[in-house]
C-alpha cells in the first residue's frame, strides 16, 4: 500500500476528521447500552438501546449518498459533526433512570447524524487526492484500515473509560471529537471542492 497520498494535507484533514469522527460514534457503541443498563437494571431498556442505535443506519443509511448529491459534501460533513456533538450533550442531562428517554433521543440524533458520515468521506476521496488509480487505491486502503482499527479499538475503550472515569469521560472525549473533527471538515471544505 502506498502511503504518499498521507503528503497531501487536504488528504491529511479529510483522514484524520473521519478517524476523530469515527471514534466518536464507536466509543458509545458498547457505554452507552452499559450505562442504561447501570441505571435501570433492565435488559428491556439495554436491548432498546442497542435497537436505538442501529435503526438509523438501516432506515437512513440506503439514503444518505443520493441525499448528499445535492449537496457541498463538506459542508455537510462539518453540519453533521456539530449535530453529531449537540445531540451527545443531551446525555449530560441524564440523572437517574427517569432520564433514559434522553438517551434514546441523544443516541437516535447522533446516529441519525454520523449516518453521512461514510458516504460523504468516500465521495470526497476522488476529490480529494484525484482519480488516478495508484492514490485513489492507497486512500481507500487507508480509510478502511482507519475504519477497521476503529471498530476493534473504540468500543472496548468506551467500555474501560465507562468502567474507569465513568460516562462523563466517555462523553467530554466523545463531544470534544466531534467538534475537533467538525473544525477539520470545515478547514478542508475552504481548501476543496465537492465533486460535481
Amino acid at each position: 500500500m502506498r502511503t504518499t497520498v498521507l503528503r497531501d494535507p487536504a488528504y491529511r484533514l479529510l483522514l484524520t476528521g473521519s478517524v476523530v469522527a469515527g471514534l466518536g460514534s464507536w466509543l458509545l457503541l458498547v457505554a452507552v447500552p452499559v450505562y442504561v443498563y447501570q441505571l435501570t437494571g433492565s435488559a428491556t431498556a439495554t436491548g432498546l438501546a442497542v435497537a436505538v442505535e442501529a435503526t438509523p443506519g438501516l432506515l437512513i443509511g440506503p439514503w444518505a449518498g443520493v441525499l448528499l448529491d445535492r449537496v457541498r459534501l463538506t459542508r455537510a460533513l462539518w453540519l453533521a459533526q456539530l449535530a453529531c456533538a449537540a445531540a451527545v450533550s443531551l446525555l449530560l442531562l441524564v440523572d437517574d433512570a427517569s432520564d433514559v428517554w434522553l438517551i434514546y433521543l441523544a443516541v437516535f440524533g447522533e446516529n441519525v447524524a454520523a449516518t453521512v458520515q461514510r458516504p460523504a468521506v468516500r465521495a470526497l476521496v476522488p476529490a480529494v487526492v484525484g482519480t488516478g488509480q495508484r492514490e485513489l487505491a492507497a486512500a481507500n486502503s487507508l480509510d478502511s484500515l482507519a475504519g477497521s482499527l476503529l471498530r476493534l479499538g473504540a468500543p472496548p475503550l468506551g467500555a474501560l473509560l465507562l468502567a474507569g472515569p465513568g460516562i462523563g469521560a466517555v462523553l467530554a472525549i466523545d463531544i470534544a471529537g466531534y467538534l475537533l473533527s467538525a473544525l477539520l471538515f470545515a478547514v478542508l471544505g475552504r481548501r476543496t471542492a465537492s465533486p460535481a
